[in-house]
């Protein structure tokens, strides 16, 4: 067994933890020789091309490049006024797009290509490259594109199943627990989720698999509080358990009033781990509003929550609802960048600028800043709604409850 140690000490170390951008992806295979590509094709020609490679249908290619000019039209008339040309939008728009399916198109193996529908690349890549140009510039953070952790169609298929039915089954079960002890709070699927993915999941599935069945509660998933968590909800702990037939319940040793780590969890385990923090900060943010006499979470909708309990989540901090409008209506580009300079003296710089110099740098280089998790906190929240938002409106895999609409 291995030595156990105290949580505070991990936590003490830990940091903030790192978060993949994108979806499952295996090695790339072969890319067809002598097809355009953007070491050697203007994007326009690489769009045909890929669309012609994944649809094979004349009709519905052509369907997909008007809508490529209506999203583009569509994008650069938001973004006017921030001194750049609807053209060069246009053009930095097609490149974004091009980018996405040749990204998709170096996953071909021997197999055959990923496999994409004409509505799939109309949502999940024109569409969502349409709104992350847009919120990048108006908010500062590009959105995480997390589609591929739910499609099953790659290497990691059997873990999003699980993920799936491990989600759905634990909300289920943890809102039958809210409402038998008289809370007002819900879980979703969507929450649980996208919080999962965020805090951890997402580099698991990607660069980390060799980890997926040994994952560590704070470094690996960003459960820094489960101690508290565990101790306060045994009863959700134990049913869980029951329901999953895990062993959550030992996860967590007190000795001496010390809480220790004893194991790593299994995949399943860290997904119903973080859905106990979930349940635990929801109610602990429903307790800061009340106490402040603001609306209860019962009275808002699944963004409001999901931003404000995200943020406690994050930091153990009420925002106020200015904030979370601005992070629900991706405006917050300048607040970023201002908070950036701000704690300069304190804290490295946030890869952030203001929308007018974000649009410029953007145009310019072809390519978004690097942006992993940093220390602030609406930064980072911003990035996991951007997520959120990104998965109802530009996929099917959510409900407009956030129940996902196919468990496997």
């Amino acid at each position: 067994m291995r030595a156990l140690r105290p949580l505070a000490t991990i936590i003490g170390v830990c940091g903030v933890a790192l978060v993949a951008q994108a979806g499952t992806a295996p090695s790339p295979g072969p890319v067809d020789a002598g097809r355009p590509t953007l070491a050697d094709s203007e994007p326009d020609a690489v769009i045909a091309a890929d669309l012609r490679a994944f649809v094979n249908d004349g009709s519905a290619e052509a369907a997909l490049l008007k809508h490529l000019k209506q999203s583009a039209r569509a994008t650069a008339k938001k973004l006017d006024g921030l001194g750049a040309k609807s053209t060069d939008i246009d053009d930095a728009l097609r490149l974004q797009i091009a980018q996405n399916l040749e990204d998709k198109r170096a996953l071909a193996t021997d197999g055959g290509l990923f496999p994409m529908t004409a509505s799939e690349i109309e949502r999940e890549v024109i569409d969502y490259e349409a709104f992350k140009l847009e919120t990048y510039v108006r908010s500062g953070v590009f959105p995480k594109r997390y589609f591929g952790y739910f499609d099953g169609k790659w290497d990691t298929a059997p873990y999003e199943a699980t993920l799936m039915r491990t989600a759905h089954g634990a909300a289920t079960t943890a809102n039958a627990y809210l409402a038998a002890h008289g809370s007002k709070i819900r879980v979703s699927d969507q929450e649980i989720a996208v919080t999962f993915i965020a805090e951890g999941g997402a580099i698991l599935l990607r660069e980390k698999q060799a980890e997926l069945d040994d994952i560590h509660p704070v470094l690996g998933i960003g459960l820094d509080d489960i101690a508290t968590g565990f101790k306060l909800y045994p009863e959700l702990v134990q049913q869980l358990d029951a329901q999953f037939a895990t062993n959550l319940g030992n996860i967590v040793s007190w000795q001496n009033g010390q809480p220790y780590l004893t194991r790593n969890f299994k995949f399943a385990e860290a997904v119903l781990g973080t859905t106990v923090m979930w349940v635990y900060e929801k109610e602990r943010c429903e307790k800061l509003l009340l106490a402040k006499q603001r609306a209860s979470l019962s009275m808002r909708d699944g963004a409001d929550q999901f931003i404000l309990a995200s943020l406690v989540y994050n930091s153990g901090q009420l925002f106020d609802d200015g904030r979370v409008a601005q992070i629900r209506g991706f405006t917050t580009g300048d607040y970023v960048y201002e908070l950036s300079e701000k704690m300069k003296a304190k804290r490295f710089a946030l890869p952030v600028r203001p929308p007018a110099e974000s649009l410029k740098v953007l145009l310019e280089s072809g390519a978004y800043a690097d942006q992993q998790t940093t220390w602030s906190t609406v930064y980072h929240v911003l990035q996991r709604y951007g997520a959120y938002v990104s998965l109802k409106a530009f996929s099917d895999t959510f409900d407009a409850k956030g129940t996902f609409r196919r468990v496997p």
